[in-house]
């Protein structure tokens, strides 16, 4: 019966967001799971991945007793908002649109969504931050563990695959993090 519920859960309209990497591969989330996030060489891959992972999130929300949250597209927005502010600042945005040539309101959505835009860009540069100092983490503790390969600073490894009695033949390979 839980894997029933899982599927329905997934089933319903979340956000899934990708994005391609750098390298050509691929990030995936899903908005609404906090941190249920994966990876793939393909967008494909990256859904697959994506949906593995999002089970797995749904079966650990759902043991230490805390609510799936809906889709976003769930609830409702009637795009119609009350808003207070300072007079002064009703009075600098007054002026700013007329400066502008548009209405108050298109100024105000404007803004908006420029704020909006601005962490949703600052939100994926964290995550592609968050990636890359994993991955050196991860390229640090493979460089201690094989203490045979050498590290270039320009991203490539000298790693010896075979060695003759002098101990000098090595094959070099191109790792980027």
């Amino acid at each position: 019966m839980m894997k029933e519920t899982i599927a329905n859960i997934l089933n319903k309209p979340y956000s899934r967001n990708f994005i391609q990497d750098e390298n050509g591969t691929y990030s995936a989330e899903i908005l609404e799971f906090s941190g249920c996030y994966s990876q793939g060489n393909t967008i494909e891959s990256a859904l697959n991945n994506l949906n593995d992972v999002a089970k797995e999130w749904i079966e650990a929300t759902l043991e230490i007793g805390q609510e799936i949250p809906e889709p976003n597209m769930n609830k409702g927005y009637s795009g119609r908002i009350v808003l207070r502010m300072p007079k002064g600042i009703h009075r600098k945005a007054a002026l700013m649109a007329e400066n502008e040539g548009v209405s108050l309101n298109h100024f105000l959505v404007t803004s908006v969504s420029t704020r909006i835009g601005a962490e949703d860009f600052f939100y994926r540069l964290a995550n592609r931050f968050e990636q890359r100092m994993v991955s050196t983490a991860l390229e640090i503790r493979w460089m201690q563990q094989h203490e045979d390969a050498k590290f270039i600073a320009d991203g490539t490894m000298n790693i010896p695959l075979t060695l003759d009695a002098r101990n000098v033949a090595t094959t070099e390979a191109t790792y980027h993090g």
